[in-house]
């Protein structure tokens, strides 16, 4: 029988949206990304039987961000949340990089056969 280790549980991410990266890093805004248990991750994503991922982008970034940090929009507003980010207009590639890195970070089982 196989079995299935998870390689990490939480992990640091700097998205490149709006050139993140290249600032210095106490100016970078970062997310801390959690590995989603299944009973979670069944929500998040249906695997169609021709492949086809539908995701719910909104219980990813729910369940998926630990913290954000360095994030302040351009009227003033601290976010510091996964549910912050997706009430907020405008910022939809930092939103869909996120979820991205979140479903590339849960493409694996975290169960035993």
């Amino acid at each position: 029988m196989a079995t299935y280790t998870v390689v990490e549980k939480d992990k640091e991410f700097i998205p490149e949206w709006d050139d993140n990266r290249d600032r210095l890093d106490d100016e970078q805004i970062k997310f801390t990304l959690k590995y989603i248990p299944t009973s979670q991750r069944s929500k998040c994503w249906k695997v169609s039987n021709d492949g086809t991922v539908d995701a719910n982008y909104e219980l990813l970034i729910r369940y998926g961000v630990v913290k954000i940090e360095n994030f302040t929009t351009g009227d003033g507003r601290v976010i510091t949340s996964g549910s912050e980010l997706g009430k907020l207009p405008g910022f939809d590639a930092l939103y869909m990089e996120v979820a991205t890195e979140i479903l590339i970070m849960n493409a694996r089982e975290d169960s035993k056969n």
